[in-house]
């Protein structure tokens, strides 16, 4: 690979996209090789799709994330009503969708504020607990009370590119190499580190972004997330990428949305938590509301083509 070209998209052209939940199989071949289906291998959600109680949502939209996270909340039928903050609908979607006039009437509030102190200390003050998309931290979310969850980062990010990265090292065993990045808008670079995205993000050049993590600046509304983890089992050393690629307010949305729906089924424990602190009930719920993940298998006792090496 030449600096200053685009990585190859070679890779990229072998992606195999899982289906989602409602129409998953257990395997998908390619090659003659078997690639399992990322969904195949999460563990149940506490409260399976359309089963346990249902949740009331109070939400707080500044933006396109937030709109988008409701309009996804209101087709899940896990969700018994959004209400939204400070605003009124036109359109009650028969019942389900109303204006909030008492916070405490809900079980916790959505938010894509970019700066949500007030909203969380305000549910904390209504008992509830929180979900916000932007990133946390100590000094900048009060502190939680007793039973209380405030979940941060419920973002691309923060959210859907650590829990796949935390998912992939579970289900590898021995993890020899892990890379994990995201996507950010910005002006293309021209060297750093190859990354593969699914397609139509494609191949990118990213910047480091702390050990192992990497950001890859992309121009336009598409965003991407993707894992590159190599693992060893006996006699065999194999290479696994798992991505996702959308347009970015709807990737970011079902982060968001995601966020609710785990901490709505109480898969969360009280305090100060991120997505990854129950990084499989968050992947979970991000597929259950649409979340598209691809995933490449690639093998060193294979060649490119699938076929074994002699």
């Amino acid at each position: 690979m030449v600096v200053g070209e685009e990585p190859s998209s070679e890779t990229e052209s072998r992606w195999l996209i899982a289906a989602r939940p409602a129409r998953l199989t257990s395997s998908l071949a390619c090659c003659d090789r078997e690639v399992r289906s990322l969904n195949h291998r999460f563990v149940a959600s506490p409260y399976p799709h359309g089963a346990g109680p249902l949740v009331r949502i109070a939400l707080h939209h500044s933006g396109d994330v937030g709109f988008r996270a409701g309009r996804i909340l209101l087709g899940d039928r896990r969700v018994e009503v959004v209400g939204l903050i400070d605003r009124s609908p036109t359109d009650d979607h028969d019942g389900r969708l109303e204006r909030v006039d008492d916070w405490a009437a809900y079980d916790l509030v959505l938010t894509d504020d970019t700066a949500p102190k007030w909203v969380v200390a305000r549910a904390a003050a209504a008992g509830m607990s929180c979900v916000t998309w932007m990133d946390g931290d100590d000094d900048g979310v009060p502190t939680p009370g007793a039973g209380i969850v405030v979940l941060c980062g419920a973002n691309l990010a923060s959210g859907i590119a650590p829990c796949l990265a935390s998912h992939e090292v579970a289900r590898a065993g021995s993890v020899s190499e892990i890379t994990v990045a995201w996507t950010e808008p910005g002006s293309p670079l021209r060297s750093g580190e190859p990354l593969a995205f699914p397609d139509p993000v494609g191949g990118r050049w990213g910047r480091r972004q702390r050990p192992n993590a990497f950001v890859a600046p992309v121009p336009g509304d598409w965003a991407g997330a993707m894992v590159k983890i190599t693992f060893s089992e006996p006699d065999n050393r194999s290479t696994r990428i798992v991505g996702v690629a959308d347009l970015a307010p709807h990737l970011e949305a079902i982060a968001l949305a995601a966020g609710a729906l785990a901490v709505g089924s109480g898969a969360f424990q009280p305090g100060l938590r991120r997505p990854a602190d129950a990084a499989e009930a968050y992947l979970a719920a991000a597929l259950g509301v649409g979340l598209d993940v691809a995933a490449y298998s690639m093998s060193a006792d294979r060649n490119d083509d699938g076929r074994p090496k002699r």
